[in-house]
């Protein structure tokens, strides 16, 4: 056997859901960049992305048959960094940083509450707690969702800023308060819908396709609305789910 035969190769088409993790990445850290520069804007909206991106790589992986524990990995500490580090850092330079020692613990305390999160998640994930769990619900309030909310603050300034052309005045105490109770619900086990797994039916399949064109146009057009009222709708999910989880 020769020398070449021997050499492994694989499609590269295999490397594509790494890829999308490491772009969004990518974007988590430019986040923490714009944010120290004071362009918040830009920050959140990075943010913002990544979420989505996280939200398509897995599957991705699945189409393309192309899972593998290196990208699981790669995938918990580019939600490490992107739905923890980032939004907090954020957080901070734009308001929390204004209350010593007690903006920097929330801080602290967001990063380390979503580093417990992935940590069990992770190791869920090999165990028989994972297999006999019912995967349209995640136990306690995932990373993604959590980093959105906690921006939700810096949005309204957006809005009321863009739209009404008056400055909101947030304290760095409500954001505080609303840091500290999403680092909470991340480490909690309150069941909260998995939308990965949401199942329809056929017949309803282009009625969901119209409505994420309708969700895209007006992601686009007209973020600073668009984001808040997604964050409302989860929110009121959350209540419905636990009735779901625990009459089940």
């Amino acid at each position: 056997m020769s020398k070449a035969s021997k050499i492994a190769t694989f499609p590269i088409n295999r490397l594509f859901p790494s890829m999308i993790t490491i772009l969004g990445l990518c974007l988590g850290l430019f986040a923490i960049k714009y944010a120290i520069i004071g362009k918040w804007e830009v920050a959140v909206m990075l943010v913002i992305i990544a979420s989505f991106m996280d939200g398509i790589d897995g599957g991705v992986a699945r189409l393309l048959d192309a899972t593998s524990k290196f990208g699981a990995q790669l995938d918990s500490l580019a939600d490490f960094l992107n739905f923890t580090i980032a939004p907090a850092f954020i957080l901070y330079f734009w308001k929390t940083h204004e209350i010593k020692g007690i903006g920097w613990a929330a801080t602290i305390f967001f990063i380390m509450c979503g580093a417990i999160r992935l940590a069990r998640f992770n190791a869920m994930q090999e165990s028989e707690e994972e297999v006999k769990k019912d995967d349209r619900f995640f136990m306690g309030m995932p990373s993604p969702a959590s980093a959105d909310l906690s921006l939700l603050p810096m949005i309204f300034t957006f809005l009321a800023a863009q739209k009404f052309d008056y400055a909101l005045n947030i304290t760095p105490t409500v954001v505080i308060i609303s840091m500290s109770i999403l680092a909470v619900l991340m480490v909690s086990r309150l069941p909260t819908i998995s939308l990965k797994k949401l199942k329809i039916r056929k017949e309803f399949s282009s009625l969901v396709m119209a409505s994420a064109g309708l969700f895209i146009v007006a992601l686009i057009t007209e973020p600073w609305i668009t984001l808040p009222l997604l964050g409302l709708g989860y929110v009121l999910t959350i209540p419905a789910t636990v009735w779901l989880y625990y009459k089940k």
